[in-house]
């Protein structure tokens, strides 16, 4: 089953990763919805793939999420699907730049048994100005393409920012993944592109992803305290979107 939110653990250091899976793995089990974790590509060159995913399997068996961001050769990227399936990782990403043919055949060779592929769009903190100047075009035409470029390529989801969620609305037969959340309580200027946990969930996301909110809480209690609040946001949007 698919996470609510991932918690997007944005550090370097093996202590302070593990420490905050430690303390908030367990969350999704209080009823209001799954909870994994993203760790980022600077972490993994660091450390390494199986020494990570051997210490993290012996904390949770929580989804956990590993933002490489991919976009370079076939056999490359066959090889890093290879890699992450076989030591457990249960999702990735791609950048739809790379192409449907590129991803697809990247997908079909590897062959993944449990590892969901993740297409990415435009990340969050680039706008309108950034696509108009980079691929002439808009953002929500950039993202609606790329989107249907992932999907057609076989990826399991598509990341894409929160403010695009109604223009993909009619993408069929994908699972939509949001970063940039900000919950009311939280304010920060990082993301161009951003909305609440209840915002996202009524405009159609299927996962979120959410960091600073939850990880840069001073206490374990507020960081807990911080996680449970934005759970139970996602869980009353579902309950009032039925």
């Amino acid at each position: 089953m698919d996470p609510d939110i991932f918690i997007a653990i944005d550090k370097t250091e093996m202590h302070e990763v593990m420490l905050l899976i430690a303390e908030l793995q367990g969350m999704g089990d209080l009823g209001w919805g799954g909870v994994g974790f993203k760790i980022n590509l600077d972490f993994m060159v660091k450390h390494g793939i199986e020494n990570t995913m051997n210490i993290i399997r012996g904390i949770t068996k929580a989804p956990v999420f590993v933002d490489l961001k991919m976009w370079n050769g076939k056999r490359t990227m066959t090889d890093m699907l290879r890699m992450l399936d076989w030591h457990n990782v249960d999702y990735t990403n791609i950048y739809g730049l790379a192409g449907k043919d590129v991803i697809k055949t990247v997908i079909t060779e590897a062959r993944p048994r449990n590892l969901k592929v993740l297409g990415l769009t435009i990340l969050t903190h680039y706008d309108e100005a950034y696509c108009q100047h980079n691929y002439r075009c808009s953002l929500p035409s950039m993202v609606t393409f790329l989107a249907g470029t992932c999907r057609d390529a076989g990826c399991y989801g598509v990341i894409l920012p929160t403010t695009m969620l109604e223009t993909t609305q009619n993408l069929q037969g994908i699972k939509r993944v949001c970063p940039g959340i900000r919950p009311v309580w939280y304010e920060d200027k990082r993301h161009e592109q951003q909305m609440t946990p209840s915002e996202a969930i009524k405009a159609g996301a299927d996962m979120l992803v959410v960091g600073s909110p939850v990880t840069k809480q001073k206490t374990v209690e507020d960081r807990r305290m911080a996680l449970t609040k934005i759970l139970q946001e996602v869980h009353d949007a579902r309950t009032n979107n039925h």
